[in-house]
């Protein structure tokens, strides 16, 4: 159980860090960008075997990682505009309620029943974050007020179903290493490429500020995921795990949220905390 509560901990901090990046007057893109540099390093000195692969082969997951890569990133510098823009309720929202995506389209490719618990789930949760859209009236006159938090629950939920996919179908359990540091190094690839034309256009902002928030959100990212891992080899079984830790992430970056910048839902959006706590526990028990 330590190491969920720690997943939550890092996965909450994570966009809490996008939030000060604006304070800090950081460049959110350059900062993405340099977080998986640290992703990849982390990844390699902490499983030492990760660049071994049979000679002469192409992994089937390969095309799957580079998707995937690019899925990361693109939400990464979403995220952050989001957060800064629009606030940590919202986006965290917007984020963790992707979930519903791939339970939905598993039902799809495997050609199960639809349970009307995961109906009443996937319902909740774009309820969830219509509410926490539109809720706070100071956001009303904002543009992407509606795109953002779209895109980051759409693209999530695409990210989330073709690694579902990739590791039910395509993964290995003795790739899975090589697989993360390709999903990472891919996402890497992407930013630094956009980062580069961004410099050619001086839209970037070069400063070590940039680079140093980059290398703390990096840490942080790769050791959410390492935690995450570590929490299933406990032996807590996904089903517990998975609606734990999204309800663990909303509730503890609404806090943060509330303390650090005085960020408190208003009107409708905490019946959007309400929606989104109920699509969790809704899906829970269907499990």
């Amino acid at each position: 159980m330590g190491w969920l509560l720690l997943s939550m901990a890092l996965s909450a901090a994570n966009f809490i860090w996008f939030r000060l990046f604006e304070r800090w007057q950081a460049d959110t893109r350059l900062a993405v960008a340099v977080n998986y540099v640290i992703c990849v390093t982390l990844a390699y000195w902490s499983m030492p075997d990760a660049g071994l692969s049979e000679p002469g082969t192409t992994p089937p997951w390969l095309a799957a990682a580079f998707v995937i890569g690019f899925l990361y990133v693109a939400l990464f510098v979403l995220i952050g505009h989001s957060a800064q823009a629009l606030g940590v309720n919202i986006t965290t929202t917007a984020s963790k309620m992707s979930f519903v995506v791939p339970m939905a389209a598993t039902y799809l490719y495997t050609q199960s029943p639809f349970d009307w618990r995961h109906g009443m789930a996937l319902l909740l949760a774009l309820l969830a974050v219509w509410l926490q859209s539109t809720g706070d009236e100071r956001n009303a006159q904002k543009s992407g007020r509606w795109l953002m938090p779209s895109l980051i629950f759409l693209g999530g939920g695409l990210a989330d179903s073709l690694l579902q996919y990739t590791e039910s179908h395509q993964l290995r359990p003795d790739q899975q290493p090589l697989f993360l540091m390709t999903l990472f190094g891919t996402a890497g690839l992407f930013g630094w490429l956009g980062v580069g034309l961004l410099s050619l256009q001086k839209q970037i902002n070069w400063h070590w500020r940039s680079v140093g928030s980059g290398m703390l959100l990096g840490i942080t990212n790769f050791t959410a995921v390492f935690t995450l891992l570590k929490a299933f080899g406990s032996g807590l079984p996904a089903a517990f795990v998975f609606p734990m830790l999204n309800v663990g992430i909303i509730l503890l970056a609404s806090v943060a949220a509330a303390l650090l910048f005085a960020e408190k839902p208003r009107g409708k959006q905490w019946w959007g905390l309400a929606a989104a706590l109920g699509a969790i526990l809704i899906y829970a028990s269907s499990l």
